[in-house]
C-alpha cells in the first residue's frame, strides 16, 4: 500500500477521533471539509490542546503561517498540513 495514503488515512483517523471525543458528535466523511470553528466543535482554548496533541503525536511544529492557512480549519486540510510537515521532517 502507498505509504503516503496510509499516513494520510491515519492522520485523518486521529483527527476525527480527537474531534469526536472533544465535541461529543459523530463526524462522517462529508464533515472532513467543514470548518471546525464555525461548526463549534472546539473553542479557542481547545485549539491549544489540539496543537499540543498534534505536535506530540506527529513530532511536528506549527508556525504562524500554518495557523493562517485556510486548510488549518478543517480536518481534511489540517491532515495535509501535518503530512507535509512530516515529509519535510523526514527529508531533513
Amino acid at each position: 500500500m502507498n505509504k503516503r495514503l496510509t499516513n494520510d488515512v491515519q492522520i485523518k483517523k486521529f483527527l476525527k477521533n480527537w474531534f469526536e471525543n472533544k465535541s461529543k458528535i459523530k463526524i462522517n466523511k462529508k464533515d472532513l471539509k467543514k470548518d471546525y470553528f464555525i461548526e463549534e466543535w472546539i473553542d479557542s482554548f481547545e485549539i491549544i490542546n489540539l496543537i499540543e496533541d498534534l505536535q506530540d503525536k506527529f513530532y511536528i511544529e506549527f508556525n504562524d503561517k500554518d495557523f493562517q492557512h485556510n486548510n488549518f480549519s478543517n480536518i481534511d486540510g489540517l491532515s495535509k498540513i501535518i503530512l507535509k510537515k512530516m515529509e519535510t521532517n523526514v527529508s531533513k
